[in-house]
């Protein structure tokens, strides 16, 4: 909505998938979580290197509500990147965000209620509002002209708190994962 050299902010949506059809075989007894769609704002702060449009510096916050109910919880992220030229056409980027889940959010995806854990054999979790993760981009632009870009990188996320302390995670999952992806970019 607001397209500022400095300042951002907008809309958001997002679709969370559901939890259904689940590869590991104690995970695959808890009942279905649908999936949900969550709509909400943004608001970013750009610094701009003086020389070099690219060198950047960016922070952001964004809050997600679901709207299905098949959750009923919220989300809040925070985040910042460096974005730091390294030659004429590439652009390196590093980062850091982190996301507070409620109480509804964090119970619907990571608690163990009584009947999900008289059918899987875990213990019952019950966890309130909390940090649920932090994340590590980094990326790898690559200009191929001034409005197209290719990009590649990764994500490191970290389940942490009551999140990471979930019976889902200690004991059938995994408190860290990669995320890798590339695609292509125009800017105006």
């Amino acid at each position: 909505i607001l397209n500022h050299r400095n300042w951002s902010f907008g809309p958001v949506a997002n679709y969370r998938f559901a939890r259904k059809d689940v590869d590991d075989d104690v995970i695959a007894q808890f009942k279905d979580v649908n999936a949900a769609l969550e709509f909400g704002g943004f608001l970013a702060w750009t610094w701009i290197g003086g020389e070099d449009p690219r060198h950047r510096l960016a922070f952001s916050g964004q809050f997600l509500q679901d709207v299905t109910g098949n959750h009923d919880g919220f989300l809040g992220t925070l985040s910042g990147r460096y974005f730091v030229p390294v030659t004429r056409p590439l652009t390196l980027s590093v980062g850091v965000a982190a996301t507070w889940g409620s109480s509804d959010y964090m119970q619907t995806y990571f608690g163990v209620d009584a009947v999900d854990a008289g059918r899987s054999g875990l213990a019952p979790y019950s966890l309130g509002d909390g940090v649920r993760d932090v994340r590590f981009p980094l990326m790898a632009i690559f200009s191929l002209s001034p409005r197209w870009h290719l990009s590649a990188g990764g994500i490191i996320k970290v389940l942490v708190s009551d999140a990471a302390n979930s019976p889902i995670v200690a004991v059938r999952g995994d408190d860290t994962q990669i995320i890798l992806g590339a695609g292509f970019a125009y800017a105006w």
